[in-house]
């Protein structure tokens, strides 16, 4: 009896070892870069160039510089409405809620969250934002722009201008851009309870059918 149950034990140890010597782990799937993908695609299948009635006077570069030297001004005022609330997925398969603007000031997406959110994530939102608010002109970042046609006179601007040299330097700073390709800004202004609605402000409402609802937000 205790031969049998000794040949049974070096039985198993024996198949054992060969299932692990032999056995391949499946890979493990990445959620967030096929997130990420997911939603590029669906940005760059739905990109419409001509999606920019919002922008209007931000097209005369030297007159809306001239507004926007004044404190409190109303193109500023008009864009701190637009908010963007949305969830979006992190490195960590985590979802955060982020709410989101443009500041025409500093040329970047402002937003509050309560964690740190990184650039590829940022990016999926400023997509969404820039379809949602028809503004489509400030989505800048060059290495997307560069898989679809017509070019963003906002990124023409940039790339010509002082400002681009600017931005490379701050970016380089904090490790966020290692290429020679223009990039969208991003300024984080704290957490979700740093947000104060403004007073006399009436936010945009936009009232969209169900269908395209999920094709902005999906």
């Amino acid at each position: 009896m205790n031969i049998i149950r000794q040949i049974l034990f070096i039985l198993y140890r024996f198949f054992y070892i060969v299932h692990g010597y032999f056995y391949i782990r499946p890979k493990k799937i990445d959620y967030h870069k096929l997130y990420l993908e997911d939603q590029k695609q669906m940005f760059l299948t739905k990109y419409d160039a001509s999606l920019n009635s919002n922008i209007d006077v931000l097209y005369d570069f030297d007159k809306s510089k001239e507004i926007m030297k004044t404190n409190g001004n109303s193109l500023e005022k008009s864009w701190k409405t637009r908010l963007l609330y949305q969830n979006v997925l992190l490195k960590n398969n985590n979802r955060v809620n982020v709410m989101m603007y443009y500041d025409p000031y500093k040329q970047g997406f402002a937003y509050y969250c309560d964690v740190y959110v990184d650039y590829d994530a940022l990016n999926i939102l400023a997509m969404k934002y820039v379809r949602y608010f028809e503004c489509m002109e400030f989505f800048v970042d060059e290495k997307i722009l560069n898989e679809v046609e017509g070019k963003s006179v906002f990124l023409e601007f940039i790339k010509k201008d002082k400002i681009k040299s600017t931005l490379k330097v701050k970016n380089k700073l904090k490790n966020e851009n290692t290429d020679d390709f223009v990039k969208n800004k991003f300024i984080y202004l704290g957490k979700m309870l740093n947000f104060t609605w403004l007073n006399k402000e009436k936010q945009v409402v936009k009232n969209i059918g169900y269908s395209k609802f999920k094709e902005l937000f999906n």
